[in-house]
């Protein structure tokens, strides 16, 4: 912008050029002193802007709006970027108490198991009662592994979320 601007202020500028050159009919006769000459020019050039249809203008008040929008991206940005990290937290949050409520039922399954591999071994129980235990702990450890990997990728968006996961790569 504040080029363009600048631009409504008049301008003075020197020039100088020197120029040496041949001419003649004949290829032959470049070393006949005769054909060469040479000139040179000096000047100074004043330039003073007087109605250039608006252009100047309108280039200015594009300028304007590429600051004002420049902005808006900004602050865009900034909230795109509060937004992530407030999602992040959540996650996380949300996920340590999935863990917390996963840790209680594993400790049940086990422990369901344990009652149906020994009633199982006594022969109170049928081999379905043992699978379905089985099955079951089997599935709360699964729940169990996963809300671990959960955890550990809301930290990570947290950490992309504050800068910090660059800084850590570097």
């Amino acid at each position: 912008m504040e080029r363009w601007k600048a631009s409504y202020y008049p301008t003075l500028s020197f020039f100088a050029s020197y120029n040496y050159e041949w001419q003649a009919n004949k290829l032959n006769e470049i070393t006949n002193g005769n054909f060469w000459t040479d000139y040179s020019q000096v000047g100074i050039r004043l330039n003073i802007p007087v109605f250039d249809g608006f252009f100047k203008k309108s280039q200015v008040q594009t300028a304007q709006l590429n600051i004002l929008q420049t902005g808006q991206n900004y602050n865009l940005a900034k909230l795109g970027l509060q937004l992530n990290h407030e999602a992040a937290v959540t996650s996380l949050k949300s996920n340590q108490n999935t863990l917390r409520s996963i840790v209680e039922i594993r400790k049940v399954a086990e422990d369901v198991y344990r009652v149906a591999q020994s009633r199982y071994k006594e022969g109170l129980a049928p081999i379905t009662e043992l699978l379905d235990a089985e099955t079951s702990l089997r599935q709360t450890q699964s729940n169990y592994i996963t809300t671990l990997a959960q955890i550990k990728l809301a930290e990570i968006e947290i950490l992309s979320a504050n800068g910090l996961l660059l800084r850590m790569i570097e």
